[in-house]
């Protein structure tokens, strides 16, 4: 046997050992990584600290000032060991103080059964498949910039991940365009993430600049409108992209609603060659009330799938994407646009989950009312509002979206979709939007009383609505029934304006023809 072909065990345990940290460090940072992001750190820095002070253990009781210390509190550490030093590969980053951290061959084991496990584990590594995931990275990366294609429907607010960020970029901007390659593009930045904007505290019908923030590196856009349907592009200052996205926000404006108790179908399928136009439904929403009869939905929005489409985008499901994407030509979106969401009710009932009986001040009014009359107790937070007598009132539930269960009552009287959802009939003066809220339009007296709201199956607020009918009304441009006035008379000016014109000119006419009678007015 040549000198070459000895086998060198002490490089093969070195190997076999390195290899075993390599794989403890990885688990140990990857459990770390998911460990930070479940606790929402604000900023990349804390991140970060976290994943490089995986390593570190607490100490314990046993552990004393001066004692002797047979376990090492940092064992991937050793003294003169600088930050590039962690940061590089395992294999070139570990020191003899870090092997100390591993188990030692047991004592009693042969040198043949040493020699035969590191010659299998040498012949093995070769086939070794390990699958290992980074949050930073899961999403594979293409070469050329693609477009994710995502759908929501109007008012909703949505996420977008930034993938393929490089670990060292430590800030992200976003950018939007209408269309590909469009001269207007806006910049989306909120100074690194350190400007934090609430769903609570955005105004419907707002501009995007006001409704987005980032956090986390992803793109979050509140009460989203289909003016905001466009391309979004994840990437730095310096215009260096990482990922883009295809977003179509359909309009709710129209929205067909079907009611499963009544045996009525969702829309047909389309077909137009080889286009078919289709609706794609969500989950079934969470019962809207507990304990009395109460109703689900869910949301289904247009798909089309053709053979045609851009190929620059992403696509789910083999050439299909959403009716509204930039990947489906202008022809095929034409054919496609009458295709409106869909929104599908039924009935439900399901039982209210048992709650512990509150003590302390229903306990002192129990008692009182063996004395005197029983005061009333609210069994959720209720909110006193004064509405002026002939105008418009919109409620919205506390902390609810479109994606969410949320039902109305008026004291003891639930108001139903199938009776009160908006489109049911045009002439409703109370009606519920397919953003969950409740439109009251010119306050009657009989619309005093309290309004709950319900979100997930739990009520949880209500609304005390008081009308009033004295007091003078200040009139405002921007109150509704204030601008649909003068838009009326505005209107009906110029139709009296247009038909004196016209008869003006028919006059003029006839004098000149000497066709018509002399008709003194």
């Amino acid at each position: 046997m040549e000198k070459n072909d000895i086998i060198n065990f002490k490089a093969l345990e070195k190997e076999l050992q390195a290899a075993l940290a390599a794989d403890e460090k990885y688990k140990r940072e990857n459990a770390a990584k998911l460990r930070a992001v479940e606790q929402r750190v604000p900023s990349y820095e804390e991140f970060r600290g976290i994943v490089l002070a995986s390593h570190l253990k607490p100490l314990e009781r046993k552990d004393k000032m001066g004692g002797k210390r047979t376990v090492l509190w940092n064992c991937h550490s050793t003294p003169g060991r600088t930050f590039q030093d962690v940061a590089t590969q395992i294999f070139q980053a570990l020191s003899s103080s870090a092997l100390l951290c591993q188990p030692s061959p047991p004592a009693g084991m042969s040198l043949a059964h040493t020699t035969m496990f590191l010659w299998t584990w040498v012949s093995l590594q070769a086939f070794e498949i390990v699958e290992k995931e980074n949050i930073f990275q899961s999403t594979p990366c293409p070469a050329f910039l693609m477009f994710d294609n995502a759908a929501y429907l109007a008012d909703m607010s949505f996420e977008l991940p930034c993938h393929c960020k490089p670990e060292e970029v430590l800030s992200v901007v976003w950018y939007y365009q209408k269309q590909l390659g469009s001269s207007h593009t806006k910049v989306l930045t909120d100074f690194d993430g350190r400007l934090l904007t609430e769903a609570s505290h955005v105004r419907v019908g707002s501009d995007m600049l006001v409704r987005f923030s980032i956090r986390m590196f992803s793109l979050l856009v509140f009460r989203a409108q289909p003016e905001d349907s466009g391309l979004y592009f994840c990437g730095t200052r310096n215009g260096d992209y990482f990922y883009a996205y295809d977003v179509d926000i359909q309009s709710n404006d129209g929205m067909v609603a079907t009611f499963k108790d009544e045996g009525q179908e969702p829309f047909a399928d389309e077909h137009h060659g080889s286009l078919h136009v289709f609706t794609t439904f969500w989950e079934w929403t969470p019962c809207d009330r507990c304990g009395v009869r109460g109703e689900q939905w869910r949301i289904g929005l247009c798909y089309l799938k053709s053979p045609n489409l851009s190929p620059r985008y992403q696509k789910t499901v083999p050439d299909v994407v959403s009716c509204g994407s930039h990947a489906v030509p202008r022809k095929l979106r034409t054919m496609a646009q009458y295709h409106l969401p869909e929104l599908q009710i039924q009935s439900c009932l399901v039982p209210c989950e048992k709650t512990q009986i509150q003590e302390g001040m229903p306990a002192i009014y129990s008692y009182m009312s063996k004395v005197g009359s029983k005061p009333w107790i609210p069994q959720v937070p209720i909110q006193f509002h004064q509405q002026s007598l002939g105008h418009g009132l919109i409620i919205s539930c506390p902390g609810a979206r479109p994606e969410h269960a949320v039902a109305w009552d008026k004291d003891h009287e639930q108001l139903y979709r199938r009776q009160y959802l908006i489109g049911v009939n045009r002439s409703m003066r109370v009606f519920i939007d397919h953003g969950n809220q409740l439109h009251i339009r010119f306050t009657q007296m009989s619309d005093r009383g309290i309004y709950y709201c319900w979100r997930q199956g739990v009520r949880i607020a209500g609304f005390r609505l008081g009308v009033k009918s004295e007091g003078h009304y200040p009139a405002s441009l921007l109150d509704p029934e204030t601008r649909s006035a003068v838009v009326l008379t505005l209107l009906a000016y110029l139709l009296i304006v247009v038909v004196f014109v016209i008869i003006q000119l028919c006059r003029c006419c006839c004098y000149c023809c000497g066709c018509c009678p002399n008709i003194s007015l």
